[in-house]
């Protein structure tokens, strides 16, 4: 369990002497409310405000933070007989269940007669999210409280991170979540094959535990599938749809016993070297792939991985169904964004793609193969933004 974590010194050294002074912290250790905290109305009343007045959001001093995350700190909330519990079970389920977050904020400070004051406030937080079969998710969220938001979902080889560069643009206009499918960046690594609909609930789940009822939707590539998936299965939860590099039909034989072969060597090996080789060169346009920054990050984000996430990605991968069967009956906007140089989704398919849904638009990035994001970094952005205010 982590509390806030205020970053702007002079802000926070003022917060957390208030929030550490002497009387709360009597208050706080006094036998009296040590004795009610673990009786049950008091558990389940706090537990409701945390969750309901996101409690978390409020700030703590670097020390009492780090107190709350210590392993010994956390382990005594959920692991402790019932005679020593610190809260009592039913508390323990309703709040680590739901998250597991700390928060940052930047604050951007103007001078005034009175000192500095606090005109505008960007919020970035991690956040983890157990699903109910216990895996933990990682999301990024970015952008103030909102209630709207929008999901951001990575590809494979890929992680999160893969969103760095359009962060800042699209944060400033909705609430911007970003996860580690399960088996990717710091997320669980639970038995696979993670089926697209399996990952379409976690992002579910994500939504559940902000109180987030409807969300646009991006997915890249293999996170298409998850964000059509995701459509298919809460159709009155997403308000519009976008798919960068992405397809609608499902592996071709072929395609799906590569698959199974690759992660079948992954294993093998015990190293996520065989995927990088397989998926980096075919990804890049022929004017990126000369650019070492470029490819270097790619397969530095590749390389974060692990090799039992990608194989259970890739079985999952491989079984997948095509969605050409929702898509002309959603009725959403939805934004296609094709590479124009892509070897992986051809510029005929993305037309194709594009065209199959009631509302759908095409947008290509000329100088862009399979990652845009990475490619034209700038013009994602700017078409992603644009899309949002429509």
């Amino acid at each position: 369990m982590t509390l806030g974590l205020l970053t702007s010194a002079s802000f926070a050294n003022r917060l957390a002497g208030h929030f550490t002074s002497n009387r709360f912290a009597g208050h706080f250790s006094s036998h009296r409310l040590a004795g009610h905290f673990s009786s049950d109305r008091l558990a389940r009343n706090f537990a409701t405000y945390l969750l309901a007045n996101d409690l978390t959001s409020h700030g703590a001093p670097n020390r009492l933070a780090s107190d709350f995350s210590s392993n010994s700190l956390a382990n005594g909330f959920t692991n402790q007989r019932s005679g020593d519990q610190f809260l009592d079970r039913r508390f323990a389920r309703c709040f680590f269940s739901n998250c597991h977050r700390w928060y940052e904020s930047s604050f951007l400070w103007s001078a005034s007669d009175q000192g500095c004051c606090l005109p505008y406030t960007v919020l970035r937080a991690s956040m983890q999210v157990f699903a109910d079969d216990g895996t933990c998710i990682d999301v990024s969220i970015d952008g103030e409280q909102r209630a709207d938001a929008l999901v951001l979902i990575h590809g494979f080889p890929m992680t999160r991170v893969i969103w760095d560069a359009q962060i800042e643009t699209l944060a400033t206009r909705t609430r911007v979540l970003r996860p580690d499918l399960r088996g990717a960046g710091t997320s669980s690594v639970p038995d696979g094959p993670y089926l697209m609909e399996r990952l379409a609930a976690d992002v579910a789940a994500i939504l559940d535990s902000l109180g987030v009822e409807r969300a646009a939707v991006v997915g890249h590539s293999m996170g298409g599938y998850v964000a059509l998936a995701f459509a298919r299965m809460f159709t009155e939860r997403i308000t519009r749809l976008a798919l960068l590099a992405s397809r609608l039909r499902a592996d071709t034989p072929d395609e799906a016993a590569a698959r199974y072969a690759l992660a079948d060597r992954i294993e093998r090996e015990a190293s996520v070297e065989p995927a990088i080789e397989a998926y980096l060169p075919k990804l890049f346009a022929s004017e990126t792939a000369h650019q070492d920054d470029v490819v270097a990050r790619a397969a530095a984000i590749a390389r974060s991985n692990s090799p039992v996430g990608m194989a259970a990605t890739l079985r999952g991968l491989a079984v997948r169904v095509s969605s050409e069967d929702i898509a002309e009956d959603l009725d959403i906007p939805v934004l296609v964004v094709a590479g124009g140089a892509d070897r992986v989704v051809s510029l005929d398919e993305a037309r194709s793609v594009a065209a199959t849904f009631p509302h759908g638009e095409l947008v290509v990035c000329a100088r862009s193969g399979h990652l845009p994001m990475l490619e034209e970094p700038e013009y994602v952005a700017g078409v992603l933004d644009r899309w949002l205010s429509e």
